[in-house]
């Protein structure tokens, strides 16, 4: 690699912000780099001109620039929930000894992208692409809670038009009621509502921009979950969804 592009690399990288500073100054660059002051300047320079540095005018510091954050976004957008789920869930599937299952949004349904089987013998089992209404299962009503009302509504109104599940969406105020209750515990919990005798246990996650992308739900038969396991599980689940989120905002933590 060329000095300037290492040189330039270096102070794109020393330009991101901290907790305690967002920008720097051309001499705080330099002393952080060990490359001279005038070097820094001309560096600096070009990135503000192609818009991967930006130079506050009052302050005469830098910070990152547009372009650069656009670029970033980008690549994570790209960098597909799946990919980043999946150790996460392989570990999850070791900590509960359960199935653990990766689901996002299709219009009225979720779509099941990825699943982790449990090491069991007896263990829950769902194929990747299973289609199931918003309205049903743990996995797929936490990704309902966090939809807007008004979306909601909309998704509510297609799933009565068909015959399967009518009888699910009938009571508007009640299906209100709960998707409140999930929006503000976190999680959700529900029972044999897909296959009968299992449990299913799910959080969100959520992309860099807050939205929810998509549920990690960990599913098993119903005579492991009793009242001392349910809480770990719980506790387990949400720690994972946590992760995969920070690691989609790009807010990884290195041990």
């Amino acid at each position: 690699m060329s000095l300037v592009i290492q040189r330039v690399l270096q102070i794109l990288g020393l330009l991101a912000p901290t907790d305690r500073r967002p920008d720097w100054s051309p001499a705080e660059l330099s002393e952080r780099s060990g490359i001279p002051l005038q070097t820094v300047y001309r560096i600096l320079t070009q990135l503000e001109k192609e818009g991967w540095a930006r130079r506050h005018r009052e302050t005469r510091r830098y910070s990152v620039g547009y372009s650069l954050i656009q670029t970033g976004l980008s690549a994570w957008q790209k960098l597909s929930v799946r990919e980043i789920a999946r150790p996460v869930m392989e570990r999850l599937s070791e900590q509960s000894g359960e199935s653990v299952a990766l689901t996002v949004r299709d219009g009225a349904d979720a779509v099941l992208i990825d699943y982790v089987y449990s090491s069991q013998w007896l263990r829950l089992v769902e194929p990747v692409g299973l289609r199931i209404p918003l309205i049903q299962g743990a996995g797929r009503k936490i990704l309902l809670a966090w939809q807007s009302p008004q979306i909601q509504q909309q998704i509510l109104d297609e799933l009565a038009k068909r015959p399967k599940v009518e009888h699910l969406v009938k009571n508007r105020e009640e299906i209100a009621r709960l998707m409140a209750e999930l929006w503000q515990q976190g999680y959700a919990v529900s029972y044999g509502e897909i296959t009968p005798g299992s449990v299913g246990v799910a959080a969100p996650v959520f992309d860099h921009s807050g939205g929810v992308v998509a549920s990690i739900t960990v599913g098993g038969p119903e005579d492991r979950f009793g009242p001392d396991r349910l809480p770990q599980v719980i506790n387990l689940v949400r720690a994972a969804s946590e992760e995969v989120s920070a690691q989609l905002r790009g807010q990884v933590k290195h041990e």
